[in-house]
């Protein structure tokens, strides 16, 4: 029996509360002209607040998502920058590894970059990087992102850069074409290579062309050592440069880069991602916190915005109010009801704000792409969170103020002005 009192009281607050909330809503829209600056107050505030965070997190995400998209375990060191022959640098390399050995769970990637080559037959430029024949990663260039493949090549197969080998691909009809080139060596001899193209590699070498009827542009090999042994037999190879690819773990990566700041062998440091990511850290800490005083800054003015508004809107209402309070109305009853239209203003103007505001980036984002602009947008959970906790704490505190206001209207003088 207990039981099923309580239970009836429960469910009699509930519908209590709905229909509190059925006759706020109803208040609300019977004085939206009482309500109308308020609102545009609360939306333009809460828009303005919201694109701030959004167009500040996009921005900063986009400037340093492909550096934060680095594998900070792989860094690149230069060796005996310019030309030297093979036999020079592989003596570096070795002294190079031997001494970076120690380094646990660590891994390396020879590459030689040999002199650009133009074929005989069309005005076609190859430029020939040898990489071991089960290299784990590659490069282009000492300061390129390295890109993990676990390559596994033979002699007579190559790699090329992914513009060439999808126009090879076209060209041929075959899903491994074949290729043939004069390799050049240093002494101005020169040797047939023919090889067979098993994939392709990320590259900013755009794709051959047909100009005035002849064939240009590049590509950019990627051959085993097996067939740099093999052509080493037939004459002297020149690197216009080379470079050690190290696959160590992040809390070794400074000791690499100390080492390559020392060595005689090391002539440069490349791609050290280790160090980009935490500069790119760093500048998005420094972002954030002073995104964080501006916001500060933004809710303070949104604060003195909302108090004029809601006295506004009081000051419409007050003949309202002293009618209530002389037909019997209690102070709690009418504070509960201005603390519910409150609510419903500052909440609904916020949920309006978030669907106005995406959809004005998704149109944004739509038109960048029609230009070819690939344009993330993000914001941070940090952000979003505390703006809907600033938000609604605002919605409450100010709501709650606007119904104290309420139980301190003087009635019999506001009804005698009426």
């Amino acid at each position: 029996m207990f039981l099923g009192a309580s239970a009836r009281r429960r469910e009699e607050h509930i519908m209590n509360v709905f229909r509190n909330f059925g006759h706020a809503m109803g208040m609300v829209l019977r004085n939206i002209r009482s309500y109308l600056f308020l609102s545009m107050t609360v939306l333009l505030s809460f828009c303005f607040l919201l694109v701030y965070l959004i167009a500040t997190d996009s921005e900063t995400y986009n400037t340093y998502k492909d550096i934060l998209a680095r594998n900070p375990e792989t860094s690149i060191l230069q060796i005996l920058n310019g030309d030297n022959m093979y036999e020079e640098i592989q003596e570096a390399q070795l002294s190079v590894r031997d001494y970076l050995s120690h380094i646990p769970n660590s891994h390396f990637s020879m590459i030689y970059r040999s002199p650009y080559n133009m074929n005989y037959m069309q005005s076609l430029y190859f430029n020939v990087i040898f990489i071991e024949d089960d290299a784990f990663g590659t490069a282009t260039n000492p300061f390129d992102e390295v890109e993990l493949l676990n390559i596994r090549l033979s002699d007579g197969q190559a790699l090329a850069n992914e513009a060439f080998y999808e126009w090879m691909q076209l060209s041929t009809g075959e899903e491994h074409p074949s290729l043939a080139f004069d390799y050049p060596f240093a002494d101005g001899t020169m040797e047939r290579v023919s090889v067979t193209l098993v994939g392709g590699r990320r590259s900013n070498t755009a794709a051959p062309s047909v100009v005035n009827g002849s064939l240009t542009g590049g590509a950019v090999l990627y051959l085993p050592y097996s067939t740099m042994l093999r052509l080493l037999e037939k004459g002297p190879i020149d690197c216009m440069n080379s470079f050690l690819i190290v696959y160590a773990p992040a809390e070794y990566q400074e000791a690499v880069y100390d080492y390559a700041k020392t060595s005689p062998y090391v002539q440069g440091y490349g791609s050290y991602n280790l160090m980009s990511i935490n500069a790119a850290k760093l500048s998005i800490r420094s972002a954030i916190g002073q995104r964080s005083l501006m916001l500060c800054f933004f809710y303070v003015i949104l604060a003195v915005n909302l108090y004029g508004s809601f006295r506004n809107a009081l000051n419409d209402r007050k003949f309202e109010i002293g009618v209530k309070r002389a037909i019997g109305a209690s102070k709690a009853n009418i504070a509960a009801q201005f603390t519910a239209e409150g609510l419903i203003v500052i909440v609904g103007n916020l949920l309006l704000s978030v669907y106005l505001v995406l959809t004005g980036f998704l149109v944004y984002k739509t038109i960048l792409k029609a230009q070819g602009i690939i344009y993330t947008i993000t914001l941070g959970w940090s952000a979003l969170a505390g703006y809907i906790i600033c938000c609604l704490a605002l919605a409450l505190l100010f709501s709650l103020i606007f119904a104290w206001q309420t139980s301190k209207v003087n009635v019999i003088d506001n009804l005698r002005a009426e």
